[in-house]
C-alpha cells in the first residue's frame, strides 16, 4: 500500500494482521514469509480475524447488556 507523505514522497506501508500476522499485498492477504515486506509497517486486521474480532466483541456487549454491574470500576 502506498501513501502519500509529505511533498510528492511515498511512503511505502505495509499493513499486517495484528492476530495472524499475514500481510495485505498485491494478490490479497498472504502469510508473511511469502511476501518480501519493505518499508513500514501498520497493523490492523484482515478480513477474516476481523469478522472474528466482530463476533468477539458481540458477546462481550451482550455480556454487559444483561450484567451492567461488569462495567463499573471494583
Amino acid at each position: 500500500m502506498l501513501c502519500s507523505y509529505g511533498m510528492g514522497n511515498a511512503l511505502i506501508l505495509n499493513v499486517e494482521c495484528c492476530i495472524c500476522h499475514k500481510v495485505h499485498g498485491e494478490h490479497g492477504w498472504v502469510h508473511r514469509d511469502r511476501v518480501a515486506i519493505s518499508g513500514r509497517v501498520s497493523h490492523g486486521y484482515c478480513p477474516s480475524c476481523y469478522r472474528k474480532a466482530l463476533v468477539d466483541l458481540e458477546k462481550d456487549f451482550s455480556l454487559f447488556r444483561l450484567r451492567p454491574e461488569l462495567l463499573t470500576e471494583a
